[in-house]
């Protein structure tokens, strides 16, 4: 069909590993651009366009983008888990350094 998609994405988590995310657009069929002046911000485009009907072809860009969406949105939830155990156990060393003072 020819058709082309191509999306602004904001993935934080995700680009901290800019070459990991660039393996994981590469083996879901997506093209990955990244200016260098861009912190967080990357762009996917879908790179069979050729040979597959217009719904296929919207189908399996939306089904490969949810699926990096989704592995962003993991690691910021298993982030903020770990930044919320982090500061629970310094508010409990901060306890028991108190409860050995009394």
């Amino acid at each position: 069909c020819g058709l082309n998609f191509n999306l602004t994405l904001k993935c934080p988590n995700l680009l901290k590993e800019p070459d990991n995310l660039r393996h994981l657009c590469d083996v879901r069929g997506l093209n990955y651009f990244r200016k260098s002046n861009t912190l967080d911000i990357f762009r996917v485009g879908n790179r069979r366009t050729v040979g597959v009907s217009e719904p296929q072809c919207f189908e399996d860009f939306t089904i490969a983008v949810s699926n990096i969406l989704q592995l962003e949105k993991d690691l910021a939830v298993s982030n903020s888990l770990h930044i919320a155990a982090m500061f629970l156990n310094i508010f409990k060393k901060k306890k028991l350094a108190s409860a050995n003072k009394n």
